[in-house]
């Protein structure tokens, strides 16, 4: 609470002094602005107490993101804005604001309460129009993915998620952790199908190639390259996307199995079973499995 407290009143106090400072005085002060609300909300902050001050704390960032449109004048739509993390963080505090109406709503289920989905769609509304304006800017994307996935709309989440226009390694380190489980656990084998085959090909192509490369380095004489490809292949062999798309890839082939004759169904299901990376996961060090996010 004393962290929130100091947060709001030094980001009040940087707004006065924008007010009174030059052009780009005042562009550097929102950035400073924008990295204590940053620093704020990745410390856990700022709390409410309920909806409706969740709610407000996103009108009061929006307002803030209006006040810095005119630093947006003649900026690339690819170049990072100055005031883009109020976009996110406007929709991040209207989530919070349908996770308390909920819990309203499940404490005294026959009070009047306001609807966490009416939130839900408040911050999916925030960030579609986010998009038309920032439509490189990768939290929005990722933030629309997640907020479709919510409601259960798959497609456009795919659709969001696929104008980041992920390639090679991201696919382990994005593709893995926002688009497949959100697709897996909605359903959309067809579309989770694709994704997971793409994804295989990441981690299996750098396998067969790890050997050619890291000879390569060794021919060279590159050397400092060989402990950094071989740090590389053990990273991605403890890949958590690596181990989920394996499994994954082989309990969907068991579920569509059900849809065909007997015969092949019985076919289908052992081929299935035999490749599920059993050995894999019952030898696996939990412990050193990796996220990769810093990749």
């Amino acid at each position: 609470t004393q962290l929130q407290q100091r947060a709001e009143m030094a980001a009040e106090e940087m707004c006065k002094q924008q007010q009174h400072a030059g052009s780009k005085q005042q562009l550097n002060l929102l950035r400073r602005q924008m990295a204590a609300r940053q620093i704020h909300a990745d410390l856990g902050g700022p709390t409410f107490d309920s909806p409706a001050a969740a709610a407000q704390h996103a009108q009061h960032l929006m307002a803030l993101y209006a006040a810095a449109l005119p630093h947006y004048e003649g900026l690339d739509e690819r170049e990072r804005g100055p005031a883009d993390e109020l976009l996110w963080l406007a929709a991040a505090a209207l989530v919070t604001a349908a996770q308390l109406a909920s819990k309203q709503q499940q404490a005294a289920p026959r009070a009047a309460s306001s609807s966490g989905i009416g939130y839900l769609l408040q911050a999916l509304l925030l960030q579609e129009a986010a998009a038309k304006g920032r439509p490189y800017c990768a939290p929005v994307r990722l933030g629309l993915t997640g907020l479709h996935g919510l409601l259960g709309n798959s497609r456009a989440a795919a659709q969001h998620f696929g104008a980041l226009d992920v390639k090679h390694i991201q696919h382990d380190t994005l593709s893995g952790q926002h688009l497949l489980p959100l697709q897996l656990g909605l359903g959309a084998a067809d579309a989770a199908e694709g994704l997971l085959r793409v994804s295989l090909a990441l981690f299996e192509d750098h396998m067969r190639d790890a050997g050619d490369t890291l000879m390569q380095a060794f021919r060279t004489g590159t050397h400092t390259k060989v402990l950094e490809f071989v740090c590389f292949k053990e990273r991605l062999q403890r890949s958590h996307s690596f181990v989920l798309a394996r499994a994954e890839q082989q309990l969907l082939a068991i579920s569509k199995a059900a849809a065909v004759g007997p015969d092949q169904a019985a076919a289908v299901t052992a081929a299935a079973v035999a490749a599920l990376p059993l050995s894999l996961l019952g030898s696996c060090d939990w412990q050193g499995m990796r996220f990769n996010d810093d990749l």
